[in-house]
C-alpha cells in the first residue's frame, strides 16, 4: 500500500470512529475527488456523513494531507407545481415569502393561471356609441324601446383557448338622433342612500328633479322615487306609470323590463332609462356642455338624508350595462375586450377577473441570506382561489471537516 494510501485510509478510519462525531455517522464512503466542479478521482476514499441530531449533511475529502474543508450555503433553488394540485379559480399573482425567523429576504416570484374570463363589469360608459349598434333581440318599429347593443369580445392570444363574449347595451338618443346630446336618457341608481326625511320626518316618497330645470320639465312629468324601511330608494316610477301598466306603454324601463340574466351576469337592475316609444327623455340646451345636478324635492321642499343617495345620468350613446354570455377558456394572459371604437364610441371601460388552475411559474428570484425555509402563500387577488401546492426547492447547508 502506497504512503499516500495509508494516510488516506488511517484519516478515514479516525472519522468513521471517532466519539467525537456523537450523533453523526456515515453513510457512504467513495471516492469523490478532491471537491472542485468536475474533480476526476484521486485515488483517496471520501466519506459522507449524517448527523441524525440535525439532519446536516456533511462532506468529508480526504487527500495525502489529512482532511479537505467542502461547504455549501443554504439556498432556495425554485419552485414546482406539485402533479395533479393545479388548484381551481385562483387569479393571477404573486407569490409571497414569509421570510420571519429564515434571516433571508428578497425570495420572490409570480405565478399565471390557465383561465377563462368572468365577472365582467362596466366602470366607465364612454360615448358617442352610435353606429354598428343593433336592436334588442325581437324589437321592431313599433317595439323599439330605444335600447341599442353591439358585441364585446376578448381575443385569445392562446391558440389552444377560445374567446370571451358579451354584449354591451346603449342608452337610447332621443328619437334616435345620433347627434342630439342635450338629453338625459337614462340614469343608475349607484347609492339608494338612506334616512330620507322632511324636518325629521320620514318619508315614504320623493322627486328626482335636475338642475339646470328641464325645458319640458312640466310636459315630461314627475318621477318619483320610493324608499323602504331604512330611507333608502327602493324602486322607481313614473307618475304616469303603474304596476299594471303594460311594460311597452311605461315612460320608464327598468333594465330587467327589456332583459333577462344571462349564466354568467346578472341584469343590473339599478338601471332606468326612457322609453323612446313614449317620450325622448328630459332636455336642456345646456345639457350637452354643462354639468347636471340632481335634486331631490317633496311638495317643493328638499330631501334631507343621514346619506345621501348617489344617482347618475346618461345620454345617448353612453353604454349603461354590460352581460358576459361566454367565458372563453384557455387565457394564459390577461387579453384586452374590443373597446367600442367600431361603434364610434370613446372611454369604454371594463373590470374583469381570469380565473383557473396555476399554469406556471415565473420570475423566480432566490433572494438571499437564508437559513430555514420560509413559508408561501399565494396572493390570489381576487380570493377564489384553493387546491393549489407549491413546493420550494432548496438545497441545506453543508460542510466538511477540518483539514
Amino acid at each position: 500500500m502506497s504512503k499516500l494510501n495509508m494516510v488516506g485510509c488511517l484519516a478515514t478510519s479516525l472519522l468513521l470512529g471517532s466519539a467525537a462525531w456523537g450523533g453523526s455517522i456515515a453513510v457512504s464512503v467513495a471516492d469523490l475527488g478532491r471537491g472542485p466542479a468536475n474533480a476526476p478521482a484521486d485515488l483517496n476514499h471520501d466519506i459522507i456523513r449524517h448527523d441524525t441530531g440535525t439532519g446536516r449533511v456533511t462532506i468529508h475529502h480526504v487527500d495525502h494531507t489529512g482532511l479537505d474543508l467542502i461547504e455549501s450555503e443554504f439556498t432556495l433553488d425554485g419552485l414546482e407545481l406539485t402533479d395533479d394540485q393545479a388548484g381551481t379559480e385562483y387569479s393571477a399573482g404573486q407569490i409571497i415569502f414569509n421570510n420571519n425567523g429564515t434571516n433571508g429576504s428578497g425570495a420572490r416570484a409570480n405565478y399565471e393561471v390557465n383561465g377563462r374570463i368572468t365577472s365582467l363589469e362596466l366602470t366607465s360608459g364612454g360615448s358617442n356609441h352610435n353606429v354598428n349598434t343593433d336592436r334588442l333581440p325581437g324589437a321592431g318599429p313599433l317595439t323599439d324601446s330605444g335600447l341599442r347593443m353591439f358585441p364585446l369580445v376578448a381575443e385569445n392570444s392562446n391558440a389552444n383557448g377560445t374567446n370571451a363574449n358579451a354584449n354591451a347595451f346603449v342608452a337610447p338618443y332621443p328619437n334616435k338622433d345620433v347627434d342630439d346630446h342635450s338629453h338625459v336618457t337614462g340614469f343608475r341608481i349607484i347609492s339608494p342612500g338612506s334616512g330620507a326625511n322632511i324636518d325629521g320626518i320620514s318619508i315614504p316618497s320623493f322627486r328626482l328633479s335636475l338642475y339646470p330645470i328641464p325645458a319640458n320639465d312640466d310636459a315630461f312629468g314627475d318621477i318619483y322615487l320610493y324608499t323602504d324601511s331604512s330611507g333608502g330608494i327602493s324602486a322607481v316610477e313614473h307618475e304616469d306609470d303603474t304596476p299594471t301598466t303594460p311594460v311597452g306603454d311605461k315612460i320608464i324601463h327598468n333594465l330587467t323590463d327589456v332583459l333577462v340574466d344571462t349564466e354568467h351576469t346578472e341584469v343590473d337592475d339599478s338601471v332606468y332609462y326612457f322609453n323612446q316609444m313614449n317620450t325622448n327623455g328630459l332636455t336642456h340646451q345646456h345639457y350637452d356642455t354643462h354639468p347636471i345636478g340632481v335634486r331631490f324635492k317633496a311638495d317643493g321642499d328638499s330631501v334631507q338624508f343621514s346619506s345621501p343617495p348617489q344617482i347618475e345620468l346618461y345620454r345617448g350613446g353612453e353604454v349603461v350595462h354590460v352581460a358576459l354570455h361566454d367565458e372563453g377558456s384557455g387565457f394564459l394572459s390577461d387579453p384586452e375586450f374590443s373597446d367600442g371604437s367600431e361603434q364610434g364610441g370613446t372611454g369604454l371601460s371594463l373590470n374583469w377577473q381570469r380565473r383557473g388552475p396555476i399554469h406556471a411559474i415565473t420570475d423566480f428570484d432566490p433572494g438571499s441570506g437564508y437559513q430555514s425555509l420560509p413559508t408561501l402563500t399565494l396572493s390570489d387577488p381576487h380570493g377564489q382561489g384553493s387546491g393549489a401546492q407549491v413546493t420550494l426547492l432548496h438545497t441545506e447547508a453543508f460542510q466538511g471537516g477540518p483539514r
